[in-house]
């Protein structure tokens, strides 16, 4: 078997990104860069390709850091290909001497490792990205916690107090603390004169969910276009009760 023909596949699917409104769908993004990035310190790549093989592109990388005796040694091994990583280390002991196996076997098996490789070609651009995960995560756990206590709680004279207790005494860059002083203030505004003891609604999960049944509706019906079918919305809001009328002779 070559090492073309070597099966290969991605630790994990990308998300789908979707057609409109992109930005919704971000933390799917972010929690799958963060998984990629994990896999990938963990040096453990068989899960994409558990086989080894020293091609000779591999022993080119390898020559500015290898003897000629020892570059000779290893194309007794070329283009041979190991079905994991215990098969590969064998043939290199049974190659090399002792100490040459001891100082280069690290990074002989590394360069050899072809789930690693697959890894690097295909998301290793991942790797620049690293410091900015955090960040972006952090951001986005700002938002979720207020946007879950607005729906849950709608908007008060306690909200920025609440919100203040829910994130607590988290440690922010001065960038999220710029972002977390804006939330604040988007909060005093919205609540500023509210009465004591009254909320106001501070989602639109629910009219949403009515349009989104409307449209669902509508689309049996053969006229396409918002008219005398908008009566029907009332249907949507209410538990209809049907009884069975008897009739007595």
């Amino acid at each position: 078997m070559s090492p073309e023909s070597a099966k290969s596949t991605t630790p994990e699917t990308s998300p789908i990104q979707r057609a409109k409104a992109r930005y919704f769908n971000v933390d799917s993004l972010l929690e799958w860069a963060t998984d990629v990035l994990s896999y990938q310190q963990r040096q453990d790549f068989s899960l994409i390709n558990p086989c080894f093989c020293l091609e000779q592109k591999t022993l080119d990388a390898l020559a500015p850091h290898l003897d000629a005796t020892t570059l000779t040694q290893l194309q007794s091994l070329k283009n041979q290909l190991y079905p994991h990583k215990e098969a590969f280390i064998c043939a290199l002991q049974a190659t090399l001497s002792s100490q040459e196996f001891s100082v280069l076997a690290p990074l002989v098996i590394q360069e050899a490792d072809l789930g690693r490789r697959y890894f690097q070609e295909k998301l290793g651009w991942l790797q620049e990205y690293r410091t900015r995960l955090e960040p972006y995560t952090e951001m986005l756990t700002l938002v979720r916690t207020l946007q879950h206590q607005l729906k849950h709680k709608g908007l008060t004279e306690h909200s920025k107090t609440d919100f203040i207790e829910q994130i607590g005494c988290q440690h922010l860059s001065p960038r999220l603390v710029a972002f977390k002083e804006k939330l604040l203030y988007y909060l005093e505004l919205q609540t500023a004169g509210l009465p004591p003891d009254q909320s106001l609604l501070g989602s639109s999960d629910t009219i949403e969910s009515l349009f989104g049944k409307y449209k669902l509706f509508s689309a049996k019906s053969p006229l396409k276009h918002m008219g005398h079918l908008i009566l029907t919305l009332r249907c949507h809001l209410t538990t209809m009760r049907y009884y069975r009328l008897m009739v007595v002779k």
